[in-house]
C-alpha cells in the first residue's frame, strides 16, 4: 500500500505565504481554518489544508 506523502509547512511559512501577521496566523489556527499538528512542541500546518483554504477564500470572494 502507498499513502500520499503529506508536506508540512511552519507557521511562518504559511504566514508567508499568505502574507499576514503572526498574530492573524494563530487566530486562523485557533479557529480551525486548516488542519496543523503538533509535533513535540513545534506546530506545522498541513500544506494541502492551507492550499484548500486559500482556494475557499478566493472562490468566497468571487461574485455570482
Amino acid at each position: 500500500m502507498t499513502s500520499t506523502p503529506v508536506t508540512l509547512l511552519t507557521v511562518h511559512e504559511a504566514r508567508q505565504r499568505l502574507r499576514i501577521s503572526r498574530s492573524s496566523i494563530y487566530k486562523l489556527i485557533g479557529q480551525g481554518a486548516f488542519e496543523t499538528v503538533k509535533l513535540g512542541k513545534a506546530r506545522r500546518v498541513v500544506e494541502a489544508s492551507l492550499d484548500n483554504y486559500l482556494r475557499r477564500q478566493i472562490e468566497g470572494g468571487k461574485a455570482a
